[in-house]
C-alpha cells in the first residue's frame, strides 16, 4: 500500500530503494533512474539523512551510497518511512481514537482542518479497492471488517517490531497470558514469530471490538479448540481489569477468529479433517498438491515429509485475498536476493505458478512471492537439490615453484572457497606456456606475472595469497558462477518464454 504514502515519500523511498540495490551510484544515474530532477534528489538526500540517522546517504569519490550500520538493515529504514508518514500516523491515530470530531484530529495531528480534508479525500480514493474508508461524521475507518484488521495487522506488524513498544505493560501481560493459556490448552507449539502474529492480530480485534466491529465468522471448525481455560475466574478479572471488557468465547473468536475461525488452520491433521468437513477446501489443497507434484517432478525430489509445507501454503492460499504488508514484504526482499543467485530457479517457480492461473485461483503477486518463499524455505529436499544445480567452475593452478606447494595452495583454496571448485593442473609437459590447455577452464589462478594465455581469465597472486588475492578470487569465482546461472535462465526464457508475476508494490 505504498501508493498511500505521499507523493514526496514516494520519491524518497524510490531513491532509496535505488541506493539498496547499488553500492554507489551518481545523481545523474539516480535521476535517469527514477525521473526525478538531481537538484530535488539532492534535497531528498539533506531531509533522509534527518530522519533516518543513525542511517545515512553518504558521498563519495565516486557518487552516493547507502551507509546502515551493523545493528540495522534495509528493514529499518521502511519503519522509518512509516513512522514519519503523516497518512499512516492518521490511520493509526484514528484506531486508537475512534468517534472524534475532524478539528479533534486536525489539533492533535497538527494538521491544518483544510489539509486533514484534503489527505482523507486523496486517501479514500486509493482505499476504496481494499474496502476500506475513511469516515467523517464521526472519524472513524470503516469497511469490509477483515479486510480493515488485516490492514491494521500488517501495519503494527511492520512499524512495531515488538507489541509491548505499543502497548502499556499491563496490556501486552495479559494479552500474553492469554495466549499462552490457548497454546496450552489446544497444545499449539507456537515459534517466536508466530507469537508476535497473534498478539498483533489479538489487540487488533480487541480495540476493534471496544469500537464495536465485530467480523461475521461461521463456527463450523468450533470443535477443534478447547476453551476451558474461559473458566479461570481470576484471569477473566484480569482481563477486564486492564481491557475493560468481558472475556467470553464471542470476544475470543473475535480475537482470533483467523485461527479459531478456520482462516488458519495450526496442524496437518486440522487440515485434514476441515476438508472432510468443508468441500470447498479441497479445491485449494488439490492446486497447492498439484503444485508441489510439479515442481517435484522438475527438480526430481521427493513429496516425502512435506505436510507442513502443504499446510502453510494452504493457509496462504486460504488467505490470499488479504494483504499481510504494507511497503517492505519480506518475502518480496528474500526473493529479490535468491533470483540474482539462482534466476533460473526462480523463473521455474513462475512457470509452474501458471497452473493456478488456468485454475482461475492465480492470487496476487505478494501471495506468489510466500508461496514461493515458504516452498524454498521449508521443502526439506530442495536447499541439498539446489545447491546440486549450481554449477562447478573449473579452476587451474599454474605456479612455477613445486609440487608441494601447489598440493598446499590447492587445500586452502578448497577450503575456503564458497562456490563448488574442481581444480586442475595444466599438463605443461613438453609444451610452451603460450600453449598452454587451457580451453576448458573458466579460471587460471598463478603466481607468474603477464602470463600469455588466450580465452581464460587469469589471476595473478603471491605464492601466499594475500587478503588482497584471496577477495579477488572469491568475488571473481561468485561473478563466474551467476554468469554460468544467468545462461541457464537465459536458455530456460528461450525455451519457456518470459514468466514472471508482477512485483510493484
Amino acid at each position: 500500500m505504498r501508493e498511500l504514502l505521499s507523493i514526496h515519500s514516494i520519491r524518497q523511498l524510490a531513491l532509496l530503494e535505488y541506493l539498496m540495490r547499488c553500492s554507489t551510484a551518481t545523481i545523474a544515474e539516480i535521476s535517469a533512474a527514477t525521473g526525478y530532477a538531481p537538484r530535488t534528489l539532492w534535497q531528498d538526500i539533506q531531509e533522509v539523512n534527518g530522519y533516518l540517522a543513525p542511517i545515512r546517504i553518504e558521498t563519495t569519490n565516486t557518487g552516493v551510497m547507502l551507509n546502515i550500520p551493523p545493528s540495522l538493515s534495509i528493514r529499518a529504514i521502511y519503519r522509518l518511512l512509516l513512522a514519519g508518514s503523516k497518512e499512516y500516523n492518521l490511520l493509526e491515530y484514528l484506531f486508537l481514537n475512534e468517534g472524534g470530531s475532524l478539528e479533534e484530529v486536525a489539533d492533535n495531528l497538527y494538521l491544518s482542518l483544510s489539509t486533514l480534508r484534503r489527505m482523507i479525500a486523496e486517501m479514500n480514493k486509493k482505499l476504496e479497492k481494499h474496502r476500506i474508508k475513511i469516515a467523517v461524521a464521526p472519524t472513524k475507518v470503516i469497511g469490509d471488517e477483515l479486510s480493515v484488521s488485516q490492514f491494521y495487522i500488517a501495519l503494527f506488524s511492520e512499524k512495531y517490531y515488538n507489541l509491548s513498544d505499543f502497548l502499556q505493560c499491563g496490556e501486552f501481560q495479559t494479552l500474553n497470558l492469554l495466549l499462552n493459556k490457548i497454546c496450552k490448552e489446544n497444545s499449539w507449539q507456537l515459534t517466536f514469530p508466530d507469537m508476535q502474529k497473534l498478539r498483533v492480530w489479538g489487540y487488533v480485534r480487541l480495540v476493534r471490538m471496544r469500537h464495536n466491529h465485530p467480523i461475521h465468522y461461521t463456527q463450523t471448525l468450533d470443535m477443534l479448540h478447547d476453551y476451558s481455560f474461559l473458566h479461570d475466574q481470576a484471569f477473566l478479572i484480569q482481563f477486564f481489569v486492564t481491557f475493560r471488557m468481558k472475556l467470553d468465547k464471542e470476544l475470543l473468536m473475535q480475537m482470533f477468529q483467523l485461527v479459531l475461525g478456520g482462516l488458519h488452520l495450526n496442524t496437518y491433521e486440522q487440515l485434514m479433517f476441515a476438508i472432510k468437513k468443508e468441500p470447498f477446501r479441497k479445491k485449494i489443497f488439490d492446486n497447492v498438491y498439484t503444485l508441489l507434484s510439479a515442481l517435484s517432478n522438475e527438480f526430481d525430489i521427493s513429496l516425502n515429509n512435506t505436510e507442513n509445507l502443504q499446510l502453510d501454503l494452504y493457509n496462504i492460499m486460504q488467505r490470499s485475498h488479504y494483504r499481510h504488508f504494507i511497503i517492505y514484504s519480506r518475502s518480496r526482499q528474500f526473493l529479490e536476493g535468491f533470483g540474482k543467485d539462482y534466476p533460473y530457479v526462480l523463473n521455474i517457480f513462475y512457470e509452474k505458478l501458471q497452473h493456478l492461473r488456468v485454475c482461475h485461483c492465480m492470487p496476487e503477486y505478494f501471495i506468489c512471492d510466500d508461496m514461493i518463499y515458504a516452498i524454498i524455505t521449508q521443502w526439506p529436499d530442495f536447499l541439498e537439490k539446489i545447491e546440486s544445480i549450481i554449477p562447478e567452475i573449473e579452476v587451474g593452478l599454474l605456479f612455477d615453484t613445486d609440487i608441494a606447494h601447489l598440493r598446499f595452495i590447492q587445500k586452502i583454496l578448497k577450503k575456503y572457497s564458497t562456490q563448488k571448485l574442481s581444480i586442475a593442473v595444466p599438463n605443461v609437459f613438453a609444451t610452451t606456456v603460450g600453449q598452454l590447455p587451457c580451453q576448458e577452464l573458466d579460471l587460471l589462478i598463478t603466481d607468474i606475472p603477464n602470463l600469455p594465455v588466450k580465452d581464460v581469465e587469469v589471476l595473478c597472486v603471491q605464492e601466499y595469497p594475500s587478503e588482497k588475492d584471496w577477495k579477488r578470487i572469491l568475488s571473481t569465482q561468485e561473478r563466474i558462477v551467476r554468469q554460468k546461472m544467468q545462461a541457464l535462465n537465459n536458455n530456460f526464457m528461450k525455451g519457456a518464454g518470459h514468466l514472471s508475476c508482477n512485483t510493484s508494490s
